[in-house]
């Protein structure tokens, strides 16, 4: 038991949530609520490319007070915002925290319709609605700015993240692995009721709040692992995106340049008519 008011790490049963983004930016719910340990961060490699913060506005919303603003929420959430700039480019972050639950795993994905390719993940022993208002109406999945016409939401079947768990190293999370090394399967399977990770007392027992169903846009898929084409086929993608990306940042910059230069011609043509303006102010003082 807890003495004195001390509790040791035997005493505490903690879980980890993980999350992703890549190429983009996320407002990442995190399950963890009032009680979770400072969030971990790592990204794909050691480019300046990525920022991370505990919120953030993106580039089309207001910009007031030297900083970017966007629509807020009227209720506490654990979110954190994570941002990749460029095509290929991917930033984690994962949070410890306490937790009753870890009977079942959540594994959602965020799919590019388009493409086929991950672009968001979520990974946590608890439903995200769990700890943050436990309404799992209102928060139904991980991914906060969801767009449905280009984006798919998917639940990855129990028995996938059973498996991914068992292959989970200290250099590889479960997500890493995910990113890494699989793609969404193509058919579509059965949910089966999992645990949502909150516990109610009845009739002096602990008693799982389940998730019995899911809103008809969440499908559950399998995950199938990436063959050395299809890895092949992807990275091209991403060295094809990364060009474009190049592209169009020249062509800002240079236009940039473009409003500099007229910018200065501007203040020129105002120095001159200043000076002109002088000039008949002294002659009709003539």
């Amino acid at each position: 038991g807890v003495i004195q008011g001390y509790v040791t790490t035997a005493e505490i049963k903690t879980s980890t949530a993980e999350t992703w983004v890549e190429n983009g930016q996320a407002f990442a719910i995190m399950p963890s609520g009032e009680y979770g340990f400072y969030p971990r961060i790592k990204m794909s490699d050691t480019s300046y490319s990525y920022s991370a913060t505990i919120l953030a506005g993106v580039v089309d919303d207001y910009y007031r007070g030297g900083m970017l603003t966007l629509a807020g929420f009227e209720d506490y959430q654990t979110m954190v915002s994570i941002y990749a700039s460029d095509p290929g480019k991917t930033i984690y972050v994962m949070q410890r925290y306490v937790t009753a639950s870890g009977r079942d795993w959540w594994v959602f994905l965020l799919v590019d319709k388009g493409t086929g390719d991950i672009v968001r993940a979520y990974s946590a022993a608890d439903h995200p609605a769990y700890g943050n208002g436990d309404d799992f109406n209102k928060i139904q999945h991980p991914f906060a700015g969801y767009d449905s016409k280009t984006q798919d939401i998917v639940l990855v079947d129990n028995a996938t993240t059973t498996e991914l768990r068992g292959l989970v190293t200290e250099q590889k999370s479960l997500l890493t692995l995910v990113h890494d090394d699989y793609r969404v399967g193509d058919t579509e399977q059965k949910y089966v009721p999992l645990h949502s990770g909150k516990l109610i007392k009845s009739t002096g027992k602990s008693v799982p709040v389940m998730v019995d169903r899911l809103p008809a846009y969440i499908k559950v898929r399998k995950l199938v692992r990436l063959t050395s084409a299809e890895k092949q086929a992807r990275q091209t993608r991403i060295e094809a995106a990364m060009r474009k990306s190049i592209e169009s940042r020249a062509k800002r910059l240079s236009k940039a340049k473009s409003l500099e230069s007229l910018s200065a011609e501007v203040d020129s043509l105002k120095s001159e008519l200043e000076r002109i303006k002088n000039q008949l102010s002294k002659k009709s003082k003539k």
